[in-house]
């Protein structure tokens, strides 16, 4: 049995952002967050972890289950403690660079051909 560790699963999040560099972080931040709140049992383990007691002012309106509550608790906590600025930085620069790459690559071709 395994229990929710949030600064296990913030750096996993990085690890996943750096990996798979999503066109949009934060539609690939909420999906992820949204996964991990699918099991009850995990969704319990998270607010007790988070220690989130707290739930009347968030932005995504009234709680109705215990994944809503996680979900919220996830979210806000990742949104406080993952240096999003950094991972778009990382992001971009690699795109950059890939593009170059790709353009040094293609021109390359036509000079050998």
């Amino acid at each position: 049995m395994s229990t929710f560790n949030k600064y296990d699963y913030l750096e996993t999040l990085a690890k996943s952002i750096k990996e798979e560099r999503p066109e949009d972080i934060w539609d690939f931040i909420h999906q992820e967050v949204d996964r991990e709140c699918i099991y009850y049992y995990n969704c319990f383990e998270i607010i007790r972890e988070l220690n989130f007691t707290d739930w009347e002012d968030n932005d995504f309106g009234q709680i109705n289950n215990i994944s809503q509550l996680a979900f919220i608790a996830l979210h806000e906590f990742v949104v406080d403690n993952l240096d999003i600025e950094n991972q778009e930085e990382v992001l971009t620069d690699k795109k950059a660079f890939s593009e170059f790459a790709q353009t040094v690559n293609t021109n390359l071709k036509n000079i050998i051909k």
